[in-house]
Protein backbone atom coordinates (compact mmCIF):
# COMPACT_ATOMS: atom_id res chain seq x y z
CA UNK A 1 0.00 0.00 0.00
CA UNK A 2 1.45 3.48 -0.92
CA UNK A 3 1.91 5.68 1.84
CA UNK A 4 -0.65 8.47 3.11
CA UNK A 5 -0.54 11.51 0.76
CA UNK A 6 1.53 14.46 2.45
CA UNK A 7 -0.89 17.35 0.61
CA UNK A 8 -4.72 15.71 1.39
CA UNK A 9 -3.34 13.28 4.31
CA UNK A 10 -5.47 10.52 2.11
CA UNK A 11 -4.31 7.13 1.30
CA UNK A 12 -3.54 7.16 -2.40
CA UNK A 13 -2.79 4.08 -4.92
CA UNK A 14 -1.54 4.71 -8.60
CA UNK A 15 -4.05 2.79 -11.06
CA UNK A 16 -3.00 2.74 -14.12
CA UNK A 17 -3.43 0.93 -17.37
CA UNK A 18 -3.31 0.57 -21.14
CA UNK A 19 -6.90 2.47 -22.67
CA UNK A 20 -8.90 -0.03 -25.25
CA UNK A 21 -9.72 2.15 -28.17
CA UNK A 22 -11.09 2.12 -31.08
CA UNK A 23 -9.27 4.68 -33.65
CA UNK A 24 -11.60 6.38 -36.65
CA UNK A 25 -10.99 4.27 -39.59
CA UNK A 26 -13.51 2.37 -41.87
CA UNK A 27 -17.28 2.13 -40.34
CA UNK A 28 -16.82 -1.67 -40.34
CA UNK A 29 -13.54 -1.69 -39.48
CA UNK A 30 -14.81 0.52 -36.46
CA UNK A 31 -17.90 -1.62 -36.12
CA UNK A 32 -15.79 -4.89 -35.86
CA UNK A 33 -13.48 -3.40 -33.07
CA UNK A 34 -16.64 -2.58 -31.13
CA UNK A 35 -18.02 -6.43 -31.57
CA UNK A 36 -14.64 -7.56 -30.77
CA UNK A 37 -14.23 -5.50 -27.02
CA UNK A 38 -18.12 -6.08 -26.29
CA UNK A 39 -17.02 -9.43 -26.52
CA UNK A 40 -13.70 -9.32 -25.02
CA UNK A 41 -15.18 -7.16 -21.80
CA UNK A 42 -18.20 -9.25 -21.68
CA UNK A 43 -18.32 -10.76 -17.76
CA UNK A 44 -17.65 -14.48 -18.97
CA UNK A 45 -14.95 -14.15 -21.29
CA UNK A 46 -12.87 -11.29 -19.40
CA UNK A 47 -12.79 -13.61 -16.03
CA UNK A 48 -11.49 -15.90 -17.81
CA UNK A 49 -8.62 -14.13 -19.77
CA UNK A 50 -7.99 -12.33 -16.08
CA UNK A 51 -7.72 -16.02 -14.65
CA UNK A 52 -5.81 -17.22 -17.69
CA UNK A 53 -3.28 -14.40 -18.08
CA UNK A 54 -3.34 -13.14 -14.92
CA UNK A 55 -3.70 -9.60 -15.20
CA UNK A 56 -6.40 -7.27 -13.50
CA UNK A 57 -9.43 -6.86 -14.51
CA UNK A 58 -10.60 -3.83 -15.95
CA UNK A 59 -14.91 -4.32 -14.82
CA UNK A 60 -14.94 -4.34 -10.82
CA UNK A 61 -17.73 -6.89 -10.91
CA UNK A 62 -15.03 -9.58 -12.20
CA UNK A 63 -13.63 -9.88 -8.51
CA UNK A 64 -17.29 -11.36 -7.76
CA UNK A 65 -18.25 -13.71 -9.99
CA UNK A 66 -17.74 -17.11 -8.38
CA UNK A 67 -14.78 -18.67 -10.91
CA UNK A 68 -12.29 -15.22 -10.12
CA UNK A 69 -13.04 -15.88 -6.26
CA UNK A 70 -11.95 -19.45 -6.58
CA UNK A 71 -9.05 -18.54 -8.43
CA UNK A 72 -8.35 -15.72 -5.87
CA UNK A 73 -8.28 -18.18 -3.39
CA UNK A 74 -5.80 -20.58 -5.10
CA UNK A 75 -3.48 -19.69 -7.78
CA UNK A 76 -4.25 -16.38 -7.85
CA UNK A 77 -3.94 -15.21 -4.04
CA UNK A 78 -1.03 -12.42 -4.20
CA UNK A 79 -3.48 -10.80 -6.77
CA UNK A 80 -5.82 -9.48 -3.40
CA UNK A 81 -2.91 -7.42 -2.75
CA UNK A 82 -3.74 -5.32 -5.61
CA UNK A 83 -7.09 -5.62 -5.59
CA UNK A 84 -7.58 -4.56 -1.81
CA UNK A 85 -5.69 -1.48 -3.22
CA UNK A 86 -7.78 -0.11 -5.46
CA UNK A 87 -10.54 1.38 -3.05
CA UNK A 88 -7.70 4.14 -2.71
CA UNK A 89 -7.29 4.68 -6.56
CA UNK A 90 -7.50 8.24 -6.58
CA UNK A 91 -7.75 10.22 -9.94
CA UNK A 92 -5.34 13.44 -9.82
CA UNK A 93 -6.81 15.62 -11.65
CA UNK A 94 -5.14 19.09 -11.66
CA UNK A 95 -1.86 17.31 -9.87
CA UNK A 96 1.74 18.01 -10.98
CA UNK A 97 2.98 15.05 -12.97
CA UNK A 98 6.31 13.17 -12.10
CA UNK A 99 8.60 13.08 -14.65
CA UNK A 100 9.89 9.61 -13.28
CA UNK A 101 6.95 7.68 -13.58
CA UNK A 102 8.16 5.29 -16.48
CA UNK A 103 10.70 5.03 -14.24
CA UNK A 104 8.94 3.99 -10.64
CA UNK A 105 7.13 1.83 -13.05
CA UNK A 106 9.55 0.11 -13.97
CA UNK A 107 11.22 -0.23 -10.72
CA UNK A 108 8.00 -1.39 -8.75
CA UNK A 109 7.65 -4.10 -11.62
CA UNK A 110 11.15 -5.39 -11.66
CA UNK A 111 11.54 -5.34 -7.82
CA UNK A 112 8.23 -6.06 -6.74
CA UNK A 113 5.90 -7.76 -9.40
CA UNK A 114 8.02 -9.98 -11.05
CA UNK A 115 8.98 -11.90 -7.76
CA UNK A 116 5.25 -11.73 -6.31
CA UNK A 117 4.05 -13.47 -9.41
CA UNK A 118 7.03 -15.84 -9.41
CA UNK A 119 6.37 -17.06 -5.84
CA UNK A 120 9.84 -16.11 -5.15
CA UNK A 121 8.41 -13.04 -2.14
CA UNK A 122 5.05 -12.50 -0.60
CA UNK A 123 3.50 -8.95 -1.60
CA UNK A 124 4.62 -7.82 1.96
CA UNK A 125 8.18 -8.88 1.22
CA UNK A 126 8.51 -7.38 -2.40
CA UNK A 127 7.16 -4.21 -1.92
CA UNK A 128 9.89 -4.08 0.90
CA UNK A 129 12.66 -4.73 -1.68
CA UNK A 130 10.78 -2.01 -4.12
CA UNK A 131 10.47 0.73 -1.39
CA UNK A 132 14.12 0.09 -0.37
CA UNK A 133 15.10 0.35 -3.99
CA UNK A 134 13.02 3.63 -4.57
CA UNK A 135 14.52 5.02 -1.39
CA UNK A 136 17.90 4.67 -2.97
CA UNK A 137 17.19 7.20 -5.56
CA UNK A 138 15.88 10.02 -4.06
CA UNK A 139 15.14 12.23 -6.93
CA UNK A 140 12.84 9.86 -8.74
CA UNK A 141 9.52 11.50 -7.04
CA UNK A 142 10.79 14.89 -7.75
CA UNK A 143 7.40 16.97 -9.59
CA UNK A 144 7.33 19.02 -12.48
CA UNK A 145 6.18 22.39 -10.83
Amino acid sequence: MHPKDPVTGNRTELVYGVPLTILKTTPEKQDASWTFLDWFLSKDIHTRWCIQSGYLPVRQDIQETAPYQEYLAGPGKQMTAFLDSFQYGVYMQGREQMPNHSAIRNMFNDEAWDYVMLGMASPEEALDRCEKAMLEEPDLFRTIG
